[in-house]
Formats: C-alpha cells, structure tokens, sequence
C-alpha cells in the first residue's frame, strides 16, 4: 500500500501519517527529515543542510521524489508518504523556487506524469489531499513559518489542480477543519481496507 498525504502546512499530515502507520505497521517516509525538523521548504536545521549542499544532493525539489516513487515502484515497499512531488510543484510554482524551474507548466506536466507513472503502476495507491481553514493551519504552525493568506490560497488552487489531475487509482480529499481525526483516518482505512480485499 502506498498512501500519499498531500496539503499545505498545518492540515495535519504528520498527524495522520503518525496514526496510518501504526494501524497498517508500515513506514513513513519523507526525504531528508531528521527527527523533530523538517528540511523541506523550511528548516532549522542549518547543519543538515550545509551538509547536504556540499555533498551537492538536491534539497526540496522533485529530485528526491522521483527517487522515492521509481524505488517504491521497482521494489514494491508499501510506505506512507508525508509529501511527494505535488508539494514539489505546487510549492515550487508559487514560491517560485529553483529559479523560475516550476514556472513553465510543460515541465511541471512532464515530471508529474513521470512520477505518476511509476506510482499508478501499483494498484494499491491512494492520493489524500488534506485542506482546510486558513486560521486552523495557522493556528497548528504557530511556532513555524507560515504563508500570508494571499500565499496560502495560491498554494491551496496548486494542490487542487494537482489532485482533481490526479490518476490513481483511490483519491480522497479531507478537510481537517470539519473531520475529527479519527474519523478521517477511519475512512483512509477502510480504503486501504477495500484495496486489500481486491488484491486478494
């Protein structure tokens, strides 16, 4: 299984990986995090990173995604992503990060089909997208960087574009402003559930 939790900041996606994997005992993953910190998009963690750029590895760009997805593919490691290459895109473009590099829609277009492809092989994999209130993501990010609204509500239309072009073969979208987590959960499982059941 292969679930990927996709959102801004503050939906609640570490939460929710926390709780799927230790329901379906499988791991998360998330290129490049160490402990507590959180190096993509924004970090304390100024030793990582140093380390990191002088060893020339690509930080907070598709590159560790694509990495992730063909490896998930060629070995079929069930994992549950906190993030993945339409948090690349949807950041990159509005952020403007990697020199303009997310700009041109074409490019976008092709890396996300190339990931995809490799996911989509697995029948098994589900797209959540997570959203909700601007004040509630704020709120949970109170001691981290967080976007203005103007940013948010940009990011926000990105990772809606991203989802509803989405091919997988289960997507799920949850608001954490209106769906206790528990409940959320419950229904992320019984999709996991529901895939099991055909697989079997």
């Amino acid at each position: 299984m292969i679930i990927i939790l996709e959102g801004c900041n503050g939906v609640g996606k570490s939460e929710y990986a926390r709780r799927l994997s230790e329901a379906l005992k499988i791991p998360i993953c998330r290129p490049f995090r160490n402990g507590n910190t959180d190096t993509h998009w924004d970090s304390h963690n100024v030793e990582l990173q140093d380390w990191l750029k002088d060893a020339k590895v690509p930080v907070n760009t598709h590159v560790d995604d694509l990495y992730v997805a063909d490896f998930l593919d060629n070995f079929g490691v069930d994992a549950i992503l906190d993030r993945s290459l339409p948090s690349a895109i949807a950041y990159g473009r509005v952020l403007d990060l990697s020199d303009g590099y997310y700009q041109n829609r074409l490019v976008c277009q092709s890396l996300y089909e190339f990931w995809e492809s490799r996911i989509t092989k697995r029948d098994d994999s589900l797209m959540v997208w997570m959203t909700c209130a601007y004040e509630d993501a704020k709120s949970r990010c109170a001691n981290r960087a967080f976007p203005n609204k103007g940013t948010w509500t940009k990011l926000e239309n990105e990772f809606k574009r991203l989802f509803q072009r989405c091919r997988l073969p289960n997507k799920k979208q949850i608001n954490t402003s209106t769906v206790k987590v528990d409940d959320g959960v419950k229904s992320i499982l019984k999709v996991c559930e529901e895939c099991l059941n055909r697989k079997e």
